[in-house]
């Protein structure tokens, strides 16, 4: 794929699960700002739409993702096959994230993006975080994208 394709920022979906012995803990999602499709992917997710059950608030504050502080979350990647490969940066640690996808052809002008991956346990700080940011960055997190693309 040589065009550029923009993302359709309303027709985003990002979700993100920990579990723990294959059971979902908790479900996230996330709304993406902007973002474009070539050879690579690239997207951009606003911190501070980060929504889940119970555990937002703590999650988005100072001591979780520093929504002010940090006010994106970046993923590029580039594809491999039916693969994208690359890196989520959130507050300035990069972790390395495979999607597997499966893109589906609308038309001429717009394509889909449907992938499943895991996030591997990163290595921050974790004494600056709070106690749940703390427990949820020792753990896979499963990350789920559907995602449209025009021309």
């Amino acid at each position: 794929m040589t065009d550029t394709l923009t993302l359709c920022p309303d027709r985003c979906v990002i979700e993100v699960t920990p579990r723990v012995l294959g059971l979902p803990l908790t479900r996230a999602r996330l709304r993406a700002r902007d973002g474009e499709l070539t050879d690579s992917i690239s997207i951009t997710v606003e911190a501070a739409s980060l929504k889940t059950p119970l555990l937002g608030r703590a999650l988005r504050g100072h001591k979780g993702l520093s929504t002010n502080r940090y006010p994106t979350i970046a993923f590029q990647a580039e594809r491999a096959g039916d693969d994208f490969t690359g890196t989520v940066r959130v507050r300035q640690t990069d972790c390395v994230l495979t999607l597997r996808t499966k893109t589906i052809t609308v038309d001429k002008d717009t394509v889909i993006i449907w992938g499943r991956g895991r996030i591997g346990r990163s290595q921050p700080r974790t004494r600056r975080l709070n106690l749940p940011a703390r427990l949820l960055s020792r753990r896979k997190l499963h990350v789920e994208i559907a995602a449209e693309f025009t021309r």
